[in-house]
C-alpha cells in the first residue's frame, strides 16, 4: 500500500535524544532555545518561541492579543478544527469567511464582507503549504485596523513574493506534528512574531505567567513548554527541511505534469510563491469517493481533508446556527477534495503507479 511515510529515527536523532538523557535536563533547557534560534532561518524573524503543539501556538497568540470579550476573528471555513477552536478557547467569537476554490485559501472579497464593528483579527491559513493571498489580506487588515495572524501549521519553509511565511503577519503559528513537513516525532509547535514586547508576553503565558523560574507570576499563564527531547529531534529534522520540501515540490511537479484525466482538477501554483506541498490535493467533482475506492483497490492510500467545513461542524453550528449554503466554496471543496500520497520518500515506481492509476480512472 502506497501511503504517507512514517518518520524513521536515524542515528543523528538517536544521538540527540541520548544527548538530552545524559544532560538530565528534560524541560526548560538549551535544546528548545537552540531550536528557536535555528528556526529563525525559516520564519525570517528573531522572536520565535517553542510550545507543546501547533494548537497551543495559535491559542497563545490569540490569548496574548487580549481582545475584548465580544471580539471576532475571521477564519477560513475550509481548514483544520484548531484554526477555529482556538478562537473560541481564547474567549472570542469565530466569524468564518469563504475560500477561493482554486487556491483553497481565504477569498479576500469574502473576508471584507464578514468585517463588522467587533472584528479584531484575520487568521490567514496557508492551507496544504500554499501561501494565502497575503498582500490583499494585509491591505484589508491595515484598512480596518485588524491584526493579521498566520496559521502556518502546514507551511514550514513556504514563501510569498520573496517573503518567508511567518514574517508577514503580526504573529504566526507552526505545528511539528508527525505528519508535518518538519516534525518532533510527537506534538510540538512554534510561535513567530515581529514584536519583541508581544514575544515577552507570550513567554510568560507559556510558562505559568512567570518571567523567569521564580514563583511569582505577573499574569495568569499556562504550561505549554516543549520538552527537551522533542526539541532535540526537531533540531535534527530542521536540518532536512529544505531538502525534504524540494522533494515534495519535485513530486508535485511530476504529478501536475503527468496526471491527465478530465475528471481530475489539479492544484495551482503561482510563480511568485513557494508552495511546500504539505498535501497534494486534487478536486474530483461528483466522483471523489469513487476515485478514493478505486485508488485503494489499486493499493494506493488517499485521504480526505477536510470532510466537514468548519461552519457545519456540530459545535459551531450549534453556537452560530450556520446553514448549508453559508459558505458554498468551502462546502464544495469538502465534497470534492482528495489528498494524494505526498512525502519526500516516494520512490519513482510508486509515483508512476499513482499517476498511471489516476489516468485510467473514469
Amino acid at each position: 500500500m502506497i501511503n504517507q511515510a512514517e518518520p524513521t529515527p536515524n542515528k543523528n536523532i538517536i544521538d540527540a535524544i541520548n544527548r538530552v538523557i545524559e544532560s538530565k535536563v528534560f524541560v526548560k533547557g538549551q535544546e528548545a532555545i537552540n531550536l528557536e534560534k535555528e528556526f529563525s532561518e525559516i520564519t525570517g524573524t528573531n522572536f520565535n518561541l517553542t510550545v507543546n503543539s501547533g494548537t497551543s501556538a495559535l491559542f497563545l497568540i490569540l490569548k496574548a492579543l487580549n481582545f475584548d470579550k465580544n471580539s471576532e476573528v475571521i477564519v477560513p471555513a475550509n481548514s483544520f478544527l484548531a484554526s477555529a477552536n482556538t478562537v473560541e478557547l481564547a474567549g472570542y467569537n469565530t466569524q468564518f469567511a469563504d475560500v477561493d476554490k482554486s487556491t483553497f485559501n481565504l477569498d479576500p472579497d469574502n473576508v471584507k464582507k464578514q468585517i463588522n464593528k467587533n472584528t479584531k483579527a484575520i487568521m490567514a491559513v496557508h492551507l496544504y503549504g500554499k501561501p494565502a493571498p497575503m498582500d490583499e489580506l494585509k491591505e484589508i487588515s491595515n484598512d480596518y485596523n485588524l491584526v493579521l495572524i498566520e496559521d502556518a501549521a502546514q507551511a514550514h519553509g513556504a514563501k510569498y513574493k520573496g517573503s518567508k511565511i511567518g514574517s508577514i503577519g503580526y504573529a504566526s503559528a507552526f505545528s511539528f506534528f508527525p505528519t508535518k513537513n518538519m516534525t518532533v516525532f510527537g506534538d510540538g509547535g512554534m510561535i513567530s512574531t515581529i514584536d519583541r514586547h508581544f514575544y515577552n508576553n507570550l513567554r510568560m503565558l507559556r510558562n505559568a505567567g512567570r518571567k523567569d523560574q521564580a514563583d511569582d507570576a505577573e499574569i495568569f499563564g499556562f504550561n505549554f513548554r516543549l520538552s527537551e527531547i522533542l526539541a532535540s529531534i526537531g533540531r535534527e529534522d530542521l536540518i532536512n527541511l529544505n531538502h525534504n520540501n524540494n522533494q515534495r515540490i519535485k513530486i508535485a511537479k511530476i504529478y501536475s505534469n503527468e496526471i491527465e484525466n478530465p475528471n481530475i482538477f489539479l492544484p495551482k501554483t503561482n510563480n511568485d510563491e513557494v508552495h511546500v506541498f504539505h498535501q497534494y490535493n486534487i478536486l474530483v467533482p461528483n466522483k471523489r469517493d469513487k476515485l478514493k475506492n478505486f485508488l485503494y483497490k489499486n493499493h494506493i492510500q488517499s485521504s480526505i481533508k477536510y470532510s466537514i467545513p468548519l461552519h457545519l461542524v456540530t459545535a459551531f453550528k450549534k453556537k452560530y446556527n450556520f446553514q448549508i449554503g453559508s459558505f458554498p466554496n468551502s462546502e464544495y471543496l469538502t465534497n470534492c477534495q482528495l489528498s494524494l500520497p505526498m512525502h519526500p520518500f516516494l520512490d519513482e515506481n510508486s509515483i508512476e503507479h499513482i499517476i498511471h492509476t489516476l489516468n485510467k480512472f473514469n
